[in-house]
């Protein structure tokens, strides 16, 4: 039993430092990184109840929710990595982001929430695609500037 136990305490401290670095590396808050992972997860969960409710819970719409919110998680990995790349440093757009995807997190669970109580719909909002604009046209104006 003690040399299982030290193998597994050796593997999650293996892990949780490689996750740590990960972050240190990438110029990355670990503590937003978490409340951005927390906050999809209970996205994901609330949206599904109420998918449920309306009847619009199919295994088609699951996954393809699942695999859009899966991929908001590398976002921030992404921007700052490009930074890393061209020698730029550019935290403040990454945090930007960041600050952003959990915002938008955010504002999902609570209409999810308030549609799931009032059982009525809200007009759809696609915060994720305008902040994913946003990033997206914020990098391609720095690129530009950069390669003049």
């Amino acid at each position: 039993m003690t040399g299982t136990k030290s193998v597994l305490t050796v593997a999650v401290t293996s892990t949780n430092l490689t996750i740590a670095w990960i972050f240190t590396f990438f110029w990355l808050s670990q503590m937003w990184i978490y409340i951005l992972a927390i906050f999809l997860f209970i996205d994901t969960i609330t949206w599904w109840i109420k998918a449920w409710i309306y009847k619009e819970a199919t295994s088609a719409n699951w996954t393809r929710w699942v695999v859009s919110k899966s991929l908001l998680i590398l976002v921030p990995f992404i921007i700052s990595g490009i930074w890393l790349w061209l020698w730029l440093d550019m935290k403040w757009l990454t945090a930007s982001s960041l600050s952003l995807l959990i915002f938008s997190e955010g504002y999902s669970i609570l209409a999810n929430i308030y549609e799931i109580y009032s059982r009525k719909k809200l007009p759809e909002y696609d915060a994720v695609s305008i902040i994913l604009k946003w990033i997206l046209d914020a990098i391609k104006k720095l690129l530009d500037n950069k390669i003049k």
